[in-house]
């Protein structure tokens, strides 16, 4: 049945589908911030954002199912994290490559902090949400700290950044803006010869 507060309460533990829905709202930003930064293109952008959709919502819906298939759900938010983690450290760590020195380091403290804390949920969601071992205060906050770590700290880090450096993630943004144009040329040029 459906609860105040954000929860749906079942038999033994409540089921926070805020904290999914607020997952889901907020980390797209933080990771266009890390696209940005790594003026990371088109394609990369929009893999990235697909499997950081695919981690909540298979999180969301393997903590909502009380069945064991609840932990297909949690592979499926598993194998999509592995992607996203494979798609910063690959793509988008080649494309800041061309960057200067700050920029790719910001890229790398940026994405060791988001990709380290993002790693912590699944693990934290087999205690809390999966086999449901530790109490929902306890999952509460070690979530909260969670987010803060993640969404807090690295919002920070973006805004001293470019508040010492101002032309750091314009030039990413430019420069993004500028392998798209010449992405949707190519495309339109393609389509012009057949």
């Amino acid at each position: 049945e459906r609860g105040k507060g954000g929860m749906i309460h079942t038999d033994v533990y409540p089921l926070f589908y805020i904290r999914y829905a607020g997952m889901l709202a907020s980390t797209p930003w933080m990771l266009q911030n890390l696209c940005v930064v790594a003026a990371a293109d088109r394609p990369t952008i929009r893999m990235a954002h697909f499997l950081n959709a695919c981690i909540w919502i298979a999180l969301f819906a393997g903590a909502a199912i009380l069945a064991p298939a609840k932990w297909v759900f949690w592979l499926l938010a598993c194998c999509a994290f592995g992607g996203l983690n494979w798609t910063v450290n690959r793509p988008m760590w080649q494309q800041v490559q061309s960057r200067d020195r700050p920029t790719r380091r910001l890229f790398q403290k940026l994405a060791l902090l988001m990709l380290g804390c993002w790693s912590c949920y699944p693990l934290i969601w087999l205690f809390c949400d999966g086999a449901r071992a530790l109490s929902s205060d306890a999952g509460i906050s070690i979530y909260t700290c969670l987010d803060i770590l993640s969404q807090c700290i690295c919002g920070l880090m973006l805004v001293r950044t470019v508040k010492e450096n101002p032309t750091m993630c314009a030039a990413g943004a430019s420069r993004a803006e500028a392998a798209n144009s010449e992405e949707q040329e190519s495309i339109l040029a393609s389509h012009d010869q057949a």
